[in-house]
């Protein structure tokens, strides 16, 4: 008789909880209406992102005409934020980025060691105070602000 008693303990333990754990049919048809409501939400908004992020495109080129890289980079980001790649600057030396921090470099002195001066001129040429001698550069890395180069002239 113990021994029946037992089993009978056991059994009922491990039914219980499973019965617990089952699904109401209100709350089977609640998930089905919150799932319903976010499918038709993300219809809903899908047109709205579609404009924003196709209005930021053209945003980003006149970032990009005016050199304001910080401009640019936000409005880039708000793209990526959304899965968009920018058409601006495709095809270029690394995209966007690089494409305006080259126009940003363009006319500008460094300084190097407090010593000589380095002036980046336009079509990817530089030179030294120290010289007449031309330097080529580009930019090897935006996001790293890398800038690579070698003298122009071969002797």
């Amino acid at each position: 008789m113990i021994h029946l008693l037992i089993r009978t303990t056991i059994i009922a333990a491990f039914t219980f909880p499973a019965s617990l754990l089952a699904e109401s049919p209100f709350e089977r048809e609640m998930k089905q209406l919150q799932d319903q409501r976010d499918k038709a939400a993300a219809a809903a908004v899908e047109p709205i992102n579609r404009r924003y992020t196709s209005s930021l495109e053209p945003l980003l080129k006149r970032a990009m005409q005016a050199n304001d890289l910080d401009a640019a980079l936000k409005v880039r980001q708000e793209m990526q934020k959304f899965g968009v790649a920018s058409q601006a600057g495709a095809g270029g030396t690394g995209g966007v980025a690089a494409d305006l921090f080259t126009s940003k470099l363009i006319g500008t002195k460094w300084n190097y060691f407090g010593r000589e001066t380095l002036t980046f001129l336009a079509d990817g040429k530089a030179q030294w105070s120290s010289g007449g001698d031309l330097w080529t550069w580009k930019i090897a890395s935006a996001g790293g602000r890398i800038i690579e180069g070698e003298n122009a002239v071969k002797k």
